[in-house]
């Protein structure tokens, strides 16, 4: 019985966790499929940010950018919008 109900609740954490996800799709992109307000938003915020590492991710409908890079020594971290728009930064 006990190891029943532990299983039963195990499960239903699962599903929990599962359709509490943002469910985000990330694929790594190069520089080049970045849109151009994308890299005009950064390269402005950003002079000289180097080993920058792209993904475009998809939520629903909803396309961002992701970047991860080295600026002024320190490894930073930013999310826009297709449009350029800032998401996150950090």
């Amino acid at each position: 019985m006990n190891k029943k109900l532990l299983s039963l609740c195990a499960m239903a954490i699962s599903l929990c966790f599962a359709s509490c996800s943002d469910n985000k799709q990330g694929e790594a992109i190069t520089a080049g499929d970045v849109p151009p307000a994308v890299m005009t938003a950064f390269s402005t915020k950003y002079p000289g940010a180097a080993d920058a590492k792209w993904e475009k991710e998809t939520h629903a409908e909803e396309v961002e950018y992701e970047v991860e890079f080295m600026h002024d020594g320190k490894k930073k971290h930013a999310e826009y919008e297709a449009d350029g728009g800032v998401v996150e930064e950090d």
